[in-house]
């Protein structure tokens, strides 16, 4: 076992690159193109500190002698390298795992992933200060839960006698995290509030919530616990676009699932595909992530309170068997979302912009029926097949940061 001791010199509001954190020597031979094996790494353990980051990586014996055909499984049953990350300081810090191929072996030949995530070749990855980021985090503060996290990295060669050098570093900033700035105003802004379920949320008629996104005006809707991949919940920002992208049905066919219409459009709207009038820009594509949106059966909203909304929402079954979450990139807001916006006051509703548009929930009562909000600001619902407007839905990767502006219309935050 190795160690680097931390340089305790460093301020938390320095951006640390913890070097030569991990090396890993990966050998390959005797595999076709058409599958890949994976492989290990067969170096003691090595632990790095640098602080408030604590890398650990954990080497095993070489793995061979087993295919595994990528589009099944992904080969991620294996064991794999595993190393952790642990926060030393009282604040959040946001991390990213970066990795770097050291000789001139082709990057086509390499794949690699962490966790459960898909195995990608190294340059169909994001670049960062020249290396490619494989993952990027948030670990809360000292002590709390979530202030250490384990990851698995396994990677695969595709053809014979490929020799793999492989560097595993991890770069973090303490400075300037979007979700610590908006809950760092709690208790001074008392338009941000504390739901009952951790969530940090807006309130009131027009909060400093607008931030600059895809070069349109959104806002923020709050930071919310989110269930992202591989049953990890984060912290994340949720905006939601400030203008509709176009009207449409809810469903157009007698497929009453999510994806028989608004899912599509959505879709298309993330990715840029079929409709070129509306769609994300590329390189916004880079500031968000999937999450899990809770579609809940709900059967009116004529006695319930905001929390009572959001307690349904997420642990609601459908009476019709449709899906009560979708895992997307975009989705809608939902009712729980613009009751809590105005304390349950829908007078004094920010979200209500004087459109009618659809919310995200299901009507558990009525399965041609689906919610949303008239242009008097009333939750309501109406056929699934009449046309409301479409407010996208996002949720900011949780190591995004704010780079200035103060929330407000003519200053909306800006994304670093």
């Amino acid at each position: 076992m190795q160690t680097i001791n931390s340089n305790k010199s460093f301020k938390r509001q320095t951006y640390i690159i913890v070097s030569c954190v991990i090396l890993i020597s990966l050998v390959v031979g005797g595999f076709s193109y058409s599958s890949f094996s994976t492989i290990g790494d067969a170096s003691n353990n090595v632990i790095v500190e640098n602080f408030p980051l604590t890398a650990t990586y954990k080497g095993t014996d070489y793995i061979t002698g087993e295919l595994h055909n990528l589009s099944d499984e992904w080969g991620t049953e294996l064991e794999g390298n595993s190393f952790s990350v642990l926060n030393d300081s009282d604040t959040p810090v946001s991390y990213t795992v970066l990795i770097e191929s050291l000789n001139e072996t082709s990057l086509d030949d390499i794949k690699i992933n962490i966790d459960d995530n898909k195995p990608v070749t190294l340059n169909n990855l994001a670049k960062k200060d020249g290396k490619y980021v494989l993952f990027e985090g948030v670990l809360k503060e000292k002590n709390d839960v979530g202030d250490v996290i384990t990851h698995i990295v396994r990677s695969w060669a595709n053809k014979d006698g490929v020799n793999v050098n492989l560097h595993l570093s991890v770069i973090s900033d303490t400075t300037t995290l979007a979700t610590k700035e908006i809950t760092d105003k709690m208790g001074e802004d008392e338009n941000i509030i504390k739901d009952p379920f951790g969530n940090i949320r807006y309130v009131s008629s027009n909060p400093a919530n607008y931030i600059k996104y895809n070069d349109e005006l959104w806002r923020i809707v709050g930071i919310f616990n989110v269930l992202r991949t591989n049953d990890r919940e984060e912290y994340r920002l949720k905006l939601v676009r400030d203008e509709s992208i176009t009207t449409s049905p809810f469903r157009i066919t007698d497929n009453f699932e999510w994806n028989s219409n608004l899912g599509k459009i959505l879709y298309n709207y993330v990715y840029g595909e079929n409709n070129e009038s509306y769609k994300l820009q590329k390189e916004s594509l880079n500031y968000i992530d999937f999450a899990y949106y809770n579609l809940g059966g709900l059967k009116d909203t004529s006695s319930y309170e905001a929390s009572d909304y959001y307690d349904n929402e997420i642990s609601a079954t459908d009476n019709f068997g449709r899906n009560t979450k979708e895992r997307s990139m975009s989705g809608l807001l939902s009712i729980s979302d613009y009751y809590y916006a105005s304390l349950d006051n829908m007078a004094a509703n920010w979200l209500n912009n004087g459109t009618d548009y659809f919310l995200m929930n299901n009507n558990s009562r009525d399965i041609n029926e689906s919610f949303y909000v008239d242009i008097d600001g009333e939750v309501k619902t109406s056929s699934s097949l009449e046309k409301h407007n479409i407010r996208p839905v996002v949720y900011l990767k949780s190591t995004v940061v704010f780079n200035g502006g103060t929330g407000l219309i003519d200053d909306p935050y800006i994304l670093k």
